[in-house]
């Protein structure tokens, strides 16, 4: 039988020593429920549940899962300083355009994104859980203005 994605993350961090508290069960719960969130607006709505809920205790939840490859990440900005995670059953060719100008964030599907990656896993015969691509330009609104 399958496992939950919360059964997974809960497996995953008990496997690092780490404890299932109220906190981390709010955490998985908020993920389960959104195709993608940064950790920031992760801790914006946890925070509003639990007000004890710190930012740093968001953070290690994340790179704990992510670790443990229950849940994935993209980068969205060119200067990989911030990442929308999500779990990987809600994965699909979503990548992120970012505008150099306005900073406006527009999502595109590509499948030829998902056969670059099997290509490359094929090519040097790897096993390819994540690929990195940053878009970034200007949006149809700047480059009218410019």
């Amino acid at each position: 039988m399958l496992m939950t994605f919360q059964e997974q993350a809960k497996e995953a961090i008990r496997a690092t020593g780490g404890r299932i508290t109220g906190q981390r069960e709010l955490l998985l719960d908020l993920i389960a429920t959104h195709d993608e969130i940064d950790a920031e607006h992760l801790h914006r709505i946890a925070h509003q549940q639990d007000p004890t809920i710190s930012l740093p205790t968001v953070y290690r939840t994340l790179h704990t899962l992510e670790d443990a490859h229950v849940i994935t990440s993209r980068y969205i900005s060119a200067e990989h300083e911030r990442k929308l995670y999500r779990v990987p059953a809600k994965q699909d060719s979503t990548f992120h355009f970012t505008c150099r100008r306005c900073g406006q964030v527009i999502p595109f599907h590509s499948d030829l994104i998902e056969q670059i990656k099997q290509e490359i896993a094929a090519r040097i015969d790897i096993e390819l859980w994540t690929l990195c691509m940053c878009a970034g330009g200007l949006c149809p609104n700047c480059r009218e203005e410019r």
